[in-house]
């Protein structure tokens, strides 16, 4: 039998087809290897990997950083270790966060590595590393819950003794460094207490030297940092231990580390995040921050039980609860006003609260005196509640300083002749920037005399020394032993009812600004400025509201929602401070009236007092 043999022809053909194909198989083979290899970065054409080149990343971290201490993050920092653990050197290793190039490594030699942090504004998701040696890595980024709070390092000026005060969230205490640095020109001794447990005394710093104290040897000395609030006192003294001056820096630098559980207060269905920003110039501590709510829309929503009960408000982190109280009457209306006292603000800055709502489990924890500086409704006896400090003209406790316990009001005095009552609030805290006091006042039902007077920045310790008041025309802002009266410096608002001499009043019934600085009677003192009307004695209940400003020296006086004085000028800028004293006071003479008042609040006041932006619900679900 014959057998054909394949033509030459065929055979060339055929194998020339065999190496088109292979060709296109090894190209499309090719391309895919080096997609897999460069990921998304087409701009980098680096070649085939290297034999031996091998890059390894380790430590891979994501960290979120609170500036502001609101325990929101304002950056992410990326870190990880780069290691060259090949057998070649790597060169120009491009790294990339979600496909935008955010740091270059030029050289890695064998056996190398580089730690590498990258700062970044918004949350990375992908980290895609390449080099010019073909080689790539690539991988998710871990998503972390934890917020760092890391202000960096805050500056603070010593040139004698200074308080520097400071908030620190709730969390864990990572680490807390202070920094000392003598910019003068000698050498300094510094006593530290850090709330009031010495860390350092002295503190030896010579001319241009720093020092540091860490968080270890602050608690070898069994000093403590707290949530909230913290106070470092910083004292210059010479080798005798006296007050002597100089020219430090001390720098604090607090890291903590919010929990890792989601920021939202258990149990709560619903919040609303609070910004406040200050925008008065000074640190303000403790400062009641005036909220006004509809809680009628949320009630009828089902969201807010309907007597606003189930209302907390919380830190930045949701972790600690503040003080807060309802006024009374304005829960489910549109205008429900709350008042919040927020720890720490400082000055300039902006913190951010949280109001929540929704939980069917719960009573309410609405406190009027753990949130104001002061409030008394006069639903006790004031003369055993422990909130005020009385002293009587005759020792007289039926006519002078007298509790109504059926209607719920004091009365300064009754209707008699000769008597007189000086009672100081014992209330919270100080009142160093100003302050806003409000209170109902009836006068009234006698026959015509003296007045009543609210008392601020005022010399309680001359009462205390001579264990009574004065009465008349005085008002009973002096201080009496039975034999003579004394002089109690400090500032009043009166609401005068009777004419005692050319000096003092303009008018018989009169609101005045005045003092008791110059002399012993108010009514031999100037009238700085004054308001005519009859609410002195018409026996109605009239509402009072005064702001001082400590800091501008400016008052305004409110009667029932009217501005009646706005003023600013002597005595304020005459006299200073010195004195604690707050309260009210009453006298008669020859002529009386009863002088009652009801609903006193007290609470911390700035002439430009925070901004404060409620935003939109938030849902826990």
């Amino acid at each position: 039998m014959k057998r054909k043999g394949v033509s030459p022809v065929f055979a060339t053909a055929l194998l020339v087809l065999v190496t088109v194909i292979a060709g296109i198989l090894f190209y499309s083979w090719y391309k895919g290897y080096q997609r897999e290899t460069q990921g998304r970065m087409d701009e980098a054409s680096y070649p085939l990997s290297y034999i031996g080149a091998k890059i390894d990343v380790s430590d891979l971290n994501v960290e979120k950083i609170d500036v502001d201490g609101d325990a929101l993050p304002d950056k992410y920092i990326v870190s990880f270790v780069l290691k060259n653990v090949g057998s070649v050197d790597l060169h120009n290793i491009q790294i990339f966060v979600d496909d935008k190039q955010e740091s270059i490594v030029d050289y890695l030699s064998q056996n190398s590595f580089k730690s590498v942090k990258i700062t970044l504004k918004t949350k990375p998701v992908r980290l895609h590393i390449i080099c010019k040696e073909g080689i790539s890595f690539q991988s998710d980024l871990p998503q972390v819950e934890k917020v760092i709070y890391d202000p960096g390092n805050l500056l603070f000026y010593v040139s004698n003794s200074r308080k520097i005060s400071f908030s620190l969230p709730s969390g864990i205490i990572k680490d807390f460094i202070i920094k000392i640095e003598n910019v003068g020109e000698n050498t300094a001794l510094l006593n530290i207490a850090l709330n009031g447990v010495q860390i350092a005394s002295p503190l030896r710093v010579e001319k241009l030297e720093k020092k540091e104290i860490r968080l270890e040897d602050i608690t070898r000395k069994k000093a403590f940092l707290q949530y909230g609030v913290n106070v470092i006192d910083v004292t210059i003294v010479d080798d005798s231990g006296n007050p002597a001056s100089g020219n430090i820096n001390v720098y604090i630098h607090p890291i903590v580390e919010y929990p890792t559980k989601k920021l939202w207060l258990s149990g709560w269905q619903f919040r609303r995040k609070i910004e406040i920003e200050e925008q008065s110039g000074n640190d303000l501590i403790n400062y009641q921050i005036p909220l006004t709510i509809d809680t009628q829309t949320l009630i009828r929503q089902g969201k807010l039980r309907d007597d606003c009960s189930d209302i907390r408000f919380t830190d930045a982190t949701s972790s600690m609860l503040l003080n807060y109280w309802i006024e009374p009457d304005t829960c489910n209306t549109t205008n429900t006003r709350i008042w919040v006292k927020v720890p720490f603000i400082a000055k300039n800055s902006e913190v951010v609260i949280y109001m929540y709502y929704g939980n069917e489990d719960t009573i309410s924890q609405s406190n009027a005196r753990a949130t104001l500086s002061f409030y008394d409704d006069f639903s006790q006896d004031p003369n055993s509640n422990g909130l005020w400090e009385a002293y009587r003209y005759s020792n007289d406790p039926a006519n002078e300083f007298v509790w109504d316990s059926t209607q719920g009001f004091v009365y300064l005095t009754k209707a008699v002749d000769d008597k007189g009552a000086m009672a100081f609030m014992r209330y919270n805290g100080n009142l160093d920037t100003g302050f806003m006091v409000r209170f109902r006042f009836k006068a009234g039902g006698g026959t015509g005399a003296d007045g009543l007077a609210f008392a601020f920045y005022k010399d309680i310790d001359e009462y205390r020394k001579r264990g009574r008041c004065n009465a008349g025309g005085c008002l009973a802002l002096d201080a009496y032993d039975g034999t003579s009266i004394y002089k109690a410096e400090g500032y009043d608002v009166e609401f005068d009812n009777f004419h005692n001499g050319p000096q003092d009043d303009q008018v018989q019934r009169h609101v005045a600004v005045t003092e008791t600085f110059s002399s012993t009677c108010v009514a031999d003192n100037n009238h700085y400025v004054w308001y005519s009307t009859g609410a002195t004695e018409d026996y109605e209940w009239h509402s009072v509201k005064i702001y001082f400003a400590k800091t501008t020296r400016h008052i305004m006086v409110f009667l029932d929602g009217n501005l009646i004085i706005d003023y600013s000028g002597g005595p304020f800028n005459q006299y200073d401070y010195t004195y604690s004293g707050f309260g009210f006071s009453a006298a008669t003479g020859g002529l009386n009236n009863e002088h009652i008042i009801d609903d006193v609040m007290l609470v911390k006041y700035v002439e430009s007092p925070p901004i404060v932006i409620i935003n939109p619900e938030e849902s826990f679900y």
